[in-house]
């Protein structure tokens, strides 16, 4: 929660499961244990339910650690300090928002589809904070992000610039 309101937010870091998980949790060896299901309309090609074992390749980079909207926008915190250099014009020209009209159904339509001009980008001096200004929130939405070119000090890019969140209230 963010004040009187609900947020949420969630960043891609794998590819490849069958259907939607359902449950994740780290098991004493160290993997990511990812439960699925499906109730066989939603891929009818594809498995029902099943666990996956993801097994870490190597360390990982740096790192989308979080992101919530602001009266003004929105701050993306990051694993480890970005280098200023790499945050400007190209960085996030903009934000995508839309939401679903629920309709009583799994998935309702995505409606109201809108592009929203970034208008300030701002890396706190710890470098580890990106603060972006749109101006006032629209409500309900899912907003979606695209960070580009992003890298830390040490020269490492981000691993993935994609953030989505669910603004259902002013912050």
């Amino acid at each position: 929660p963010a004040g009187a309101g609900r947020q949420g937010a969630c960043y891609p870091f794998l590819d490849g499961l069958d259907a939607g998980p359902t449950q994740m949790i780290f098991g004493p060896d160290g993997a990511l244990y990812v439960g699925f299901m499906s109730d066989g309309s939603w891929y009818p090609e594809r498995a029902r339910g099943g666990i996956f074992r993801i097994v870490p390749e190597g360390p990982t980079g740096v790192s989308v650690l979080r992101a919530e909207s602001t009266p003004t926008g929105f701050v993306v915190e990051f694993t480890e300090p970005v280098d200023p250099a790499s945050i400007g014009p190209g960085t996030c020209d903009r934000v995508h928002r839309y939401f679903h009209e629920y309709e009583g159904r799994y998935h309702s339509e995505e409606i109201a589809h809108e592009d929203v001009p970034v208008q300030e980008l701002v890396l706190s001096p710890d470098g580890r904070r990106l603060t972006l200004t749109t101006g006032p929130h629209v409500t309900p939405r899912i907003v979606a992000l695209q960070l580009r070119g992003v890298r830390a000090v040490t020269g490492e890019a981000l691993e993935v610039g994609e953030v989505y969140l669910t603004v259902h209230t002013q912050p």
